[in-house]
C-alpha cells in the first residue's frame, strides 16, 4: 500500500473517531434526547374550516393521521409539521382536502437526522361522512370509534392503521409491512391486505364479505361474524376464535397454521402444504379431506355442511363441540 494512501486511512479513521466522540458529546449534553439532536427546525400550524364537507381526502408520506371529535360547530386541522415540509387543508366540491409541499432543497436531506415524529390531527364536528380517503407511506392513523363512513380507503408502506369506526359500505386497507387492526365495529364489506404485516380484527360485524390477505403475516379473528370469508397467505399462521362465517369460508396457506376454537361456517374449503389445520367447530360437517404424509382426525359426521380441507405433510385435526 502506498504511503500516501496510507496517510489518508489513518486520517478518515481519526476523522470518523472524532466525529462520534462529538455526536456522543451532544448526545450527553441533552440527557441522551435524540429528538434534540437534529437540524431539522419544526412548528405547529392550525387551519380553521368554515365550509362544510361531506368526503375527507388526505394525502402524505410521513406524518401521522389522528382524528378527534369535538363539539364546536367548524372542523380544525392541527400540523405538527417539519419548516420544509408545509401542509395545506382546504375544501374543495364538498371534500376537505389535505395534503403536503415539499420545499427542501438537495441539501437538505443531508443534514442532521431528527427522531421527532410529525402529525396532522383532524378534529371533526360531527360523526357521519361519506367517505374517507387515505394514501400514504409510512404514516400510522387511528380513526376512533365515534365517526361512520359509507367507504374507507387507506392504502400505505409500512403504516400501521387501527380503524375504530363503522364503515356501512366497504373498507379498503392495503399496506406493505404494517399491522392492520379493527375492534368493535360494523361494516358492509372488508378487504385488507398486507405483506408482513398481521390482520386483528376483535368484535366485528360485517354484513357482507370479509378478505384478509397476507404473505407472512398472521391473522388474528376473535369474535367475528361475516356473509362470507376468504384468505390467502404464505407463511402467516391464522387463528379463529368465536367466528361466524354464515355461507363460505376459504382460506389458502402454505406453511402457516389454522386453528379454530368455537368457530363455524355453511362451507369450509382449506388448502394448505405443511401447515397444520386444528381446533373445534360447532356444527356438524361432512368432512372431505385429503393428506400425504399429515395425520388426519375429524369426526365421522354424515350431515351438515361441506368442509373440505386438503394438505401435503401438515395435520388435520378438528373437533365439534356442537
Amino acid at each position: 500500500m502506498k504511503k500516501a494512501t496510507k496517510i489518508w486511512l489513518i486520517i478518515a479513521t481519526f476523522l470518523i473517531i472524532l466525529g462520534s466522540i462529538m455526536f456522543t458529546a451532544v448526545l450527553a449534553d441533552n440527557n441522551w434526547d435524540f429528538s434534540k439532536t437534529g437540524s431539522v427546525k419544526y412548528e405547529t400550524n392550525t387551519y380553521e374550516i368554515g365550509e362544510d364537507f361531506d368526503n375527507i381526502s388526505i394525502n402524505t408520506e410521513t406524518t401521522d393521521i389522528i382524528f378527534k371529535y369535538h363539539s364546536e360547530k367548524n372542523c380544525k386541522v392541527v400540523l405538527f409539521e417539519e419548516e420544509k415540509i408545509k401542509h395545506f387543508a382546504k375544501v374543495e366540491d364538498k371534500t376537505l382536502k389535505i395534503g403536503e409541499t415539499d420545499t427542501r432543497e438537495w441539501f437538505d436531506y443531508i443534514q442532521l437526522f431528527s427522531f421527532k415524529n410529525t402529525s396532522i390531527t383532524v378534529y371533526l364536528p360531527r360523526e357521519n361522512y361519506l367517505s374517507l380517503n387515505i394514501d400514504t407511506d409510512t404514516s400510522d392513523i387511528k380513526i376512533p370509534k365515534e365517526f361512520k363512513f359509507k367507504d374507507l380507503k387507506i392504502s400505505g408502506d409500512t403504516s400501521d392503521v387501527k380503524l375504530y369506526a363503522s364503515v356501512s359500505g366497504l373498507a379498503e386497507i392495503d399496506l406493505s409491512t404494517g399491522d392492520i387492526e379493527l375492534d368493535s365495529v360494523n361494516l358492509g364489506n372488508l378487504k385488507a391486505d398486507t405483506t408482513t404485516g398481521d390482520i386483528n380484527l376483535n368484535s366485528v360485524e360485517c354484513e357482507g364479505k370479509i378478505s384478509a390477505n397476507v404473505s407472512t403475516g398472521h391473522l388474528n379473528f376473535c369474535d367475528v361474524t361475516a356473509k362470507n370469508l376468504s384468505s390467502s397467505g404464505d407463511t402467516g399462521d391464522s387463528a379463529f376464535k368465536n367466528v361466524i362465517i354464515k355461507e363460505k369460508l376459504s382460506i389458502e396457506r402454505s406453511t402457516g397454521d389454522i386453528k379454530f376454537t368455537d368457530s363455524d361456517s355453511g362451507e369450509i374449503f382449506i388448502k394448505t402444504d405443511t401447515g397444520d389445520v386444528r381446533g373445534s367447530l360447532i356444527s356438524e360437517k361432512i368432512f372431505i379431506t385429503k393428506t400425504d404424509t399429515g395425520t388426519v382426525l375429524v369426526p365421522k359426521t354424515t350431515s351438515g355442511g361441506k368442509a373440505e380441507i386438503i394438505t401435503d405433510t401438515g395435520d388435520i385435526r378438528l373437533s365439534v363441540n356442537g
